[in-house]
This record gives structure tokens, sequence and C-alpha cells, in this order.
């Protein structure tokens, strides 16, 4: 397993180091060889090193907004802080590449392909889940019935708030273990359970019925690959205007079309 990572690291440095005349860049080979007598801390140093400078060439990269439907999150708890439902909705993102708007009162505004409510209200089932109307529902009070401390009703919220949307997107128990999507019965069922996040297995689900609907990721791309698309934000650093400059620069000269060396024939 060691191997991979290190393999990487002498490809990323492989340019870093020249032989021993200084002529030419050594080998991957060679670079392996040289890294090898480095300290752990030393290499990781210099694949940082080398992996900044890589992105300073393109001027970073940033996320475009994505274009397609979104999940709407409707936050109508105060259980649980708001700072902590949007960051869970972040990793979930991040996670399955798809997109959720949180607010605070539903509404229509992007296209909504489902939608997730949060709500509290001690007589009611913990979730209630509509999969073909692409709804489900989190009553946060039910989590909190034996006064657990801020930190267990988070861990509970973030299993729960898993568990509602990957059931409302088409994944329901899984295989794998440990893994928030099995059967739960009671408050102790969830706090035995270590996992916080679903299993593979139900990402793939999630990840189906997410393209299915539309639902994408935001675009991450270099600044370069942006400003030839036409479509990079102004820049923020000298790089990125450099970049900016050269490729917005229209040609001194005009283009010049050269004959034919050769007769086509027709």
């Amino acid at each position: 397993m060691k191997i991979i990572p290190f393999a990487i690291a002498a490809l990323i440095a492989a340019s870093t180091f020249a032989d021993a005349t200084g002529s030419r860049p050594m080998t991957k080979e060679e670079s392996l060889a040289a890294m090898q007598k480095m300290s752990a801390k030393d290499r990781e140093a210099l694949v940082a090193k080398r992996k900044a400078e890589a992105e300073m060439r393109v001027g970073g990269y940033i996320e475009l907004p994505a274009t397609g439907n979104v999940i709407r999150v409707v936050n109508k708890q105060r259980l649980v802080p708001e700072e902590a439902v949007l960051k869970s909705a972040k990793e979930m993102c991040n996670i399955i590449g798809m997109t959720m708007d949180v607010a605070n009162e539903d509404g229509e505004g992007k296209k909504i392909a489902a939608r997730i409510e949060l709500f509290e209200d001690p007589s009611a089932p913990t979730l209630l889940i509509a999969p073909e109307d692409r709804f489900g529902k989190l009553n946060v009070s039910r989590l909190a019935t034996d006064s657990p401390n801020d930190e267990l009703l988070r861990q509970r919220f973030v299993k729960e708030f898993w568990r509602v949307t990957g059931m409302t997107l088409g994944a329901f128990n899984s295989n794998v273990s440990p893994c928030v999507m099995r059967n739960i019965y009671s408050l102790s069922d969830l706090d035995k359970d270590p996992a916080l996040s679903p299993s593979p297995e139900v990402f793939d689900k999630i990840q189906g019925t997410c393209r299915h609907l539309g639902i994408l990721r935001p675009r991450r791309i270099s600044y370069r690959r942006a400003c030839i698309e036409g479509i990079a934000p102004a820049p923020t650093n000298e790089v990125q205007k450099a970049i900016w400059d050269k490729v917005h620069t229209m040609p001194s000269e005009p283009l010049k079309i050269k004959p034919e060396e050769k007769k086509t024939e027709r």
C-alpha cells in the first residue's frame, strides 16, 4: 500500500532532481531512488511544494456553481445549530458529488429535484420518507428525548441526516457494516453504530439517483481553463492576472493562411 503514494511522489518530483552531471532531469526510477534517501518529512514537504507550484502555473483552481437541479433542505428546526446543518450538507455534497440548497423556508427559486425537511414535533415519527415524491422529513426533536449533550446530538443528527437523504434518494439498508443505512429501532441502535456516514455501496445508489434526477456537482477547474472557456471570474492575484492577460490579449498580427503545398484532387 505504501508503494503507490511513494511512486506518485517520485513522479511529481522527477523534474526536481538532476543526475550527477546536472545535465538532465532524473528518470522516474532515479527520482524514486533519490527520494528513498530522504526523510518522510522532507518527502512530504517536497511533494507539497511541487503540487503548489503546479497549481500556481494554472492559477489555482476555482469552483463553478452547478447548473443542474438541487436538493432543497428546508431547515425548520432549532435544536441543531444552523452551522452544523450547513457543515453536514457540505460534507455530503463533497462525498456524493451533488448540490444541496439549505434554506429556512420552502420555495421554488432553483430547479429543485428533491426536498428534505428538518423539523421538530415530539409526537411525529423520526423519519417520514416519500421516495416516489422525492421528499423526506427528519424529526430532530426525536433525537433529543433523553437530553443528550451537544456532541451526541450532533452525531445523531449527522447519521439521521444521511439516512433521510439516502432513503429519499433510493438507498435503504446496506449489506456492509458499519454503515448508517441499516435497521434502527431506537436511539441506542443509532448510537451503537460507529459510522457517521454510509458505505461506498450506498454512495453508488445515491449517485445513480442524483444522475437520474439531474442533480450535479459544482465544476472544479483550473483558472487557466476557465479563462480559455471564457467563464473565469476576474483575477484575484498576480498569477491569475498574468494568465488572464495572456489568454485575453489580441494577436498583434493577423493570422496568415498559407497556400496549400499540394493540390487537392477532386
